[in-house]
């Protein structure tokens, strides 16, 4: 199984602990869902069963921290284009990375609204209405996407007054300008960003084409993820693009308005920092009864769900014998048995030495299997699904108040299967598969004896939490904090 390039990728370069406003917020997770960067199922009701409609097994990140990414640092910086009409746009850069710093001038021109629409696309990409990849043109053979977005001078004006970037954070080592000359369109400043893999051994392009109108103060981006195709294609693909400057117009917001933005913003990081924080009241040990904490639990038939965690056991090697091959949640032959020892062992794998999921220094790490089971009732007379427990890290401070964090991230897209998302490798009984590949069916009045297994790096087992029910945090203030339940990783 193929992994669809930058779904981690994007992660990285956007990560940050910054937050934006809703409004831009929603236009931008629309955007990444577009691009397949994400698949939040439960961002558009959140009183749907969570998870649904999961197709790839990935590290999951809330979509503030994705979103907001690389916050823009003014400082000296490359210059792409004069202050010239409606938009200007600039390269600033810092110690650690460029970004384009976007400019508006809301008394040059009224905002109108645009309409792009692709003239060109090169052979095998068919544009996506529905499934994983609706909203872009999907290649099935290179696994490769085109994604089409475009800004209009309001959208603009307000990223750039709530300090919310146009892209996340790149080198210059990446960035090409300037390429007037191989993309012909009048009145356009074109620039390129085309970033490598944070994986030693994915060779898939993440190229993001950007095209900046001085003039109505608009930009289109095109974005080549996870497949092969020429530059020049990518090139034809802008030169063809159909942009027609409509006659509507919207507002621009006013300072009221962009001020409410700033608070919602300054709630939303506060919110974002204690969500951020597992209280003790959430820990739990093996032998409790695991129920759904949420204030609305009612609403919410998977409250009927209980889970009771029977033993845990720490391995340095997993007993194959004792694993049916048809448990497992990936390729069995493709993607466990080659990273394995004869005696069953995983083999040393190269990751990034930050516990933050950072590409800093890459060093070479161990890893240990932790083995789960535990009784699962559906006390309901409905049938459900359960969720798998997701395997988390929790740091404690200096006064031993518990954090999420990341962990190590893999140099090898290859490892990162066997750890993305902290959903287990194996589960028994089996998982509904496809598109609901952590949930499994239970039926009303039934008790089940289940069985997981996840990968955790070696010296992050003190670390190791299971959280249930998506840990899903209720924080309001730090004089409230709740979480759903997690338990200690312990034998």
């Amino acid at each position: 199984m193929k992994r669809e390039f930058s779904q981690e990728d994007m992660e990285r370069i956007l990560k940050s602990d910054a937050v934006i406003p809703s409004s831009v917020n929603e236009r931008i997770h629309q955007t990444y869902q577009k691009l397949g960067l994400i698949n939040d199922p439960g961002y558009a009701d959140s009183k749907e069963q969570p998870g649904r409609h999961r197709t790839v097994r990935r590290r999951h990140r809330a979509w503030v921290s994705i979103a907001a990414a690389a916050a823009l640092i003014a400082g000296l910086g490359v210059t792409v284009a004069a202050a010239v009409n409606l938009l200007s746009v600039r390269v600033t850069q810092t110690e650690d990375e460029a970004n384009f710093e976007i400019s508006i001038n809301p008394e040059a021109k009224e905002a109108h609204k645009i309409n792009v629409e692709a003239g060109y696309m090169p052979d095998g990409y068919l544009y996506q209405e529905e499934g994983p990849h609706a909203g872009k043109w999907y290649n099935e053979a290179t696994e490769g996407s085109i994604t089409i977005i475009d800004y209009n001078a309001a959208l603009l004006y307000e990223m750039n007054e709530t300090d919310t970037p146009l892209i996340g954070g790149f080198s210059l080592d990446s960035l090409e300008e300037n390429l007037t000359d191989k993309v012909q369109i009048p009145g356009m400043q074109i620039s390129l960003v085309d970033r490598e893999s944070v994986y030693k051994d994915d060779q898939g392009t993440h190229r993001t084409l950007c095209l900046f109108n001085p003039e109505y103060g608009y930009v289109v981006q095109i974005f080549d993820v996870g497949g092969s195709l020429a530059a020049d294609e990518l090139f034809h693909i802008a030169s063809e693009l159909k942009i027609d400057v409509l006659d509507e117009t919207e507002p621009y917001p006013g300072e009221e308005e962009i001020l409410a933005l700033k608070k919602e913003q300054q709630k939303s990081q506060e919110l974002s920092e204690l969500e951020g924080i597992v209280p003790a009241s959430s820990v739990y040990k093996a032998g409790d009864l695991l129920t759904m904490q949420s204030p609305d639990a009612t609403e919410y038939p998977e409250s009927a769900i209980q889970y009771k965690i029977t033993d845990i056991r720490i391995l340095d090697a997993l007993p194959l014998d004792q694993f049916p091959e048809q448990y497992f949640n990936i390729d069995y032959d493709t993607e466990f048995l080659p990273l394995l020892n004869s005696d069953g062992s995983l083999k040393p794998h190269e990751r990034y030495a930050s516990l933050r999921w950072e590409t800093d220094q890459i060093e070479t790490g161990g890893s240990r299997f932790i083995v789960l089971s535990a009784e699962i009732t559906n006390s309901s007379s409905e049938t459900l699904s359960y969720e798998a427990p997701m395997l988390r890290l929790l740091e404690p401070d200096s006064s031993q108040e518990l954090h999420r964090i990341d962990g190590h991230r893999s140099a090898l897209s290859a490892y990162e299967t066997l750890t993305v998302d902290g959903a287990p490798i194996y589960q028994s009984p089996a998982s509904n598969g496809g598109k609901s590949m952590n949930y499994t069916d239970i039926q009303g009045g039934e008790t089940i004896e289940y069985t997981a297994v996840y990968v955790v790096d070696d010296d992050c087992v003190d670390l190791a939490y299971l959280s249930f029910f998506g840990g899903t945090s209720y924080s309001q203030s730090r004089d409230s904090l709740l979480t759903e339940p997690y338990l200690k990783v312990q034998e």
